[in-house]
């Protein structure tokens, strides 16, 4: 009997997520999104990126952020970040991840640049990667915790 794929499982298997940069790039380059897919937005998960439908031409950057430890470098990195290319906001998760949103496709290879030089990742932060590791904020502060 033939298995059937699902959508998601056609194109992780058609192209993976994670070789999907050069077409981010690419767009960037272009300064435009003309000629993306919606399995090129879905593929750009893999990445941090997710396309809204609700604010078309702009995208979510999620940041992994793991046991939900910063340094300060790494937090000042993520404000210039946020009041420079996305409206002066961020989101803080459940799963203790940030959220960057309104960010536009020419922003990105700045963007990754520079929270690559402080050590923060984004990738495998959307889909079905795994999920990041949180941790207790209290832990070592509490002779009970």
């Amino acid at each position: 009997m033939e298995k059937t794929l699902n959508q998601f499982e056609r194109l992780k298997a058609f192209k993976d997520g994670l070789d999907a940069l050069d077409d981010i790039m690419r767009f960037a380059r272009q300064g435009n999104l003309d000629g993306a897919t919606e399995d090129d937005f879905h593929r750009w998960k893999w990445w941090g990126l997710f396309h809204r439908k609700q604010t078309p031409g702009f995208f979510m950057l999620r940041l992994r952020i793991p046991n939900g430890k910063l340094r300060a470098h790494q937090i000042k990195a993520i404000g210039r970040i946020a009041n420079e290319f996305g409206r002066g906001a961020a989101d803080l998760t459940t799963r203790q991840n940030i959220q960057l949103r309104w960010i536009e496709i020419k922003d990105v290879p700045e963007i990754f640049e520079r929270l690559r030089r402080v050590a923060i990742d984004h990738r495998q932060t959307g889909m079905d990667n795994f999920r990041n590791v949180t941790g207790c904020p209290v832990v070592g502060l509490d002779a009970e915790v």
